[in-house]
């Protein structure tokens, strides 16, 4: 099927190549993107209070994740110092003949 109708042959229309539909695409995403910024940013203006705590929330939430991942961290260089410290003939395993609990 041609996609011209036979009405516009000779008015001087020609067909959107395929390079031309990509480039008014993106132009259309970029319009897209920027109407969406620009409505998230007045929402956030028009809920200062609600935009407030949410960002609090998620300072707090980060902040939390990496005192416990330094806290973790932390512990393990001591267990690591500690295993260090001992003397390896202190360390050691031992089998009962019996099994636990028997």
């Amino acid at each position: 099927m041609n996609p011209i109708s036979p009405s516009m042959h000779g008015t001087g229309y020609t067909r959107k190549t395929a390079a031309s539909k990509a480039l008014k695409g993106i132009d259309m995403t970029r319009i897209h993107f920027f109407r969406e910024l620009t409505s998230g940013v007045q929402t956030l203006l028009l809920h200062k209070l609600r935009s407030f705590l949410t960002m609090l929330g998620v300072v707090f939430g980060v902040g939390s994740v990496m005192a416990m991942l330094a806290v973790g961290e932390g512990a393990s260089q001591e267990a690591l110092e500690w295993f260090e410290v001992i003397p390896r003939e202190s360390l050691g395993t031992y089998s009962h003949p019996g099994g636990y609990g028997k």
